[in-house]
């Protein structure tokens, strides 16, 4: 998790706020009511649940928490997002390269669109790997 945390990191000092970010819990926090608000399953709770985790990694950069508490709660989340927190990482990657670019835009739409096909790539590649695996199991029983 040290890894994806560092990125995370390195990505938020390539914004206008930083990463050192006092109210970076009370952020979190609202992220969270904003979750709970959405439909579950939806990109839309998904997206909020990376903004959550963004947030908690600049609260550890900040020292308001401590280490292990920001894994119990990065796990907590994916639970909650019924997602590998690696996966989320990566999404919140995807969501906030987009905000890095120049003139730091911040589109909504755009960021909902590049974290949905993200995921729907790696669907259509799990469902190509089952695929790939159920006719390797059918040459076993010719």
């Amino acid at each position: 998790m040290k890894d994806y945390y560092n990125q995370a990191i390195k990505l938020a000092e390539r914004l206008p706020t930083g990463a050192h970010d006092p109210n970076a819990m009370n952020k979190m926090y609202g992220e969270l009511v904003e979750a709970s608000q959405e439909r579950d399953g939806s990109v839309e709770r998904l997206i909020e649940y990376l903004d959550v985790i963004y947030y908690l990694c600049k609260a550890h950069h900040t020292g308001l928490i401590a280490w292990g508490l920001f894994e119990v709660l990065v796990n907590v989340v994916a639970k909650l997002a019924d997602k590998p927190y690696s996966d989320l990482f990566i999404l919140l990657a995807v969501k906030y390269e987009m905000r890095a670019q120049e003139g730091n835009p911040k589109n909504k739409e755009a960021e909902y669109k590049a974290v949905a096909d993200t995921i729907e790539g790696w669907e259509a590649q799990d469902d190509k790997i089952e695929q790939q695996n159920n006719w390797d199991l059918a040459g076993l029983f010719e």
